[in-house]
């Protein structure tokens, strides 16, 4: 895998309702429907290389998928293990109700009938090993919220509050480049909405600039690279990047 993009599908009629979708299909609304055409489109006219798009086989991530990919020409298809996580007895409650917000730290917890983030981590990390280990291609997934949380898990090290607290607004775009300088795995992350950036210890810091609303970068992998190389190429990507910190 050179690099991998992850996006969440469009807003739901759920998401608009405030309610945990989990397993339960909630289908797209019309500012869903368009969310994702406008992403397909900037996709496109961005010119970021993507060889494929997998997604989630619920319909709101399917149909975001379709959209992206009937703009782009990206070949699709559905990857069952991108399925958003069962919540259980909270599926169809309140997202910000005071007693998911713990239990989202219980990693072990199924909630009563549904699926432990242990057991969501372990399909979600088989997946991500196995698109790592093909170090040819690109990849777009479209999938949830909850599938977010583990893939930047993957990739950056994260506290329990961390996980629960972590989340990607519909239809944003995230990119893990392979990159790694002296050795080090460096993880970093642009918020665009606040404008935030994240970095951890030696690491050099990178952040897209907040003008460009859809595309966030994390950085893994890979050997030493300078700066105008790192910023030409994540100039293909379509994004104005500012580094700092020091690249080997």
């Amino acid at each position: 895998m050179h690099s991998l993009y992850f996006t969440r599908h469009g807003e739901t009629v759920w998401n608009v309702e405030n309610k945990i979708c989990g397993m339960t299909d909630s289908p797209l609304t019309a500012r869903g429907r368009e969310q994702a055409a406008a992403l397909g489109a900037h996709v496109r006219d961005s010119g970021v290389h993507i060889d494929e798009i997998l997604y989630s086989p619920l319909s709101r991530a399917a149909d975001t998928a379709k959209a992206i990919a009937a703009a782009t020409g990206i070949p699709a298809r559905p990857e069952p293990r991108l399925r958003e996580q069962c919540f259980g007895r909270y599926e169809g409650t309140p997202r910000d109700g005071a007693e998911f917000k713990i239990s989202k730290t219980h990693f072990a917890d199924r909630y009563s009938g549904g699926e432990s983030m242990l057991q969501l981590a372990q399909r979600i990390y088989d997946l991500l090993d196995e698109l790592k280990a093909d170090e040819g291609k690109t990849y777009l997934l479209v999938a949830h919220n909850g599938i977010a949380r583990v893939v930047r898990s993957y990739f950056c090290d994260m506290t329990n509050e961390e996980y629960a607290a972590f989340g990607i607004k519909n239809c944003r775009c995230r990119i893990y480049l392979s990159l790694v300088w002296a050795g080090k795995k460096a993880a970093s992350l642009t918020d665009y909405e606040t404008g935030a950036v994240e970095g951890t210890g030696s690491s050099s810091r990178i952040h897209c600039l907040p003008e460009k609303t859809f595309f966030q970068v994390f950085i893994f992998g890979g050997t030493g690279l300078s700066q105008p190389g790192l910023k030409a190429a994540l100039g293909n990507g379509g994004c104005k990047i500012a580094i700092t910190g020091q690249i080997p």
